[in-house]
């Protein structure tokens, strides 16, 4: 641990500001870190890593209670239609991106106006959760987010939120 964290600094400080491709990060590692102990560069297993998808073979899935808790809550809303009977109150930006993105894509009209006044996500000021609210708005045709999703289009330039956006009007027939 104390020579990875050591690698970090230096990786940082050495690279402070700039931009590197993927093979250039992957040399320096095996320059600044893994060529020292051949264990280490088989134990990391750095192309599977970096270059498949999802988590190496043998890694165990990681797991979150609070995340666990937001699935409950969801399965409490599509079960009771009531989205007041879960807590919410201590839930942080990474909890309410987990409900939106892991709820249902075919809600009806009656359930987007149920979440949307209990939490006010077409009036969110969170880019991150507006962007995830538009996902289901624009697949569930809620037309009461309209405005909003036109003016967050207008506003907000960053391409981690319009791409999908985008992608979503698109398929959903409203973007040609």
């Amino acid at each position: 641990r104390e020579r990875f964290d050591s690698f970090l600094k230096e990786y940082f400080k050495t690279n402070a500001f700039d931009v590197i491709t993927t093979e250039e990060f992957v040399n320096y590692l095996n320059d600044n870190l893994l060529s020292e102990k051949k264990a280490w560069k088989k134990a990391a297993n750095i192309d599977a890593w970096i270059y498949s998808a999802g988590l190496p073979e043998g890694q165990e899935t990681p797991s979150s209670s609070r995340f666990e808790e937001v699935e409950k809550a969801i399965l409490s809303f599509l079960e009771t239609k009531d989205a007041k009977s879960f807590e919410t109150k201590n839930w942080s930006s990474h909890e309410w991106l987990h409900f939106l993105r892991k709820l249902p894509r075919d809600l009806s009209d009656e359930q987007m106006s149920t979440l949307d006044n209990a939490f006010g996500f077409t009036s969110s000021g969170n880019s991150e959760v507006l962007a995830a609210w538009f996902q289901l708005t624009i697949r569930n045709n809620y037309a009461v987010a309209d405005a909003a999703l036109d003016s967050f289009l207008v506003n907000v330039g960053r391409r981690k939120f319009l791409t999908p956006t985008y992608k979503a009007l698109k398929e959903s027939g409203k973007l040609e």
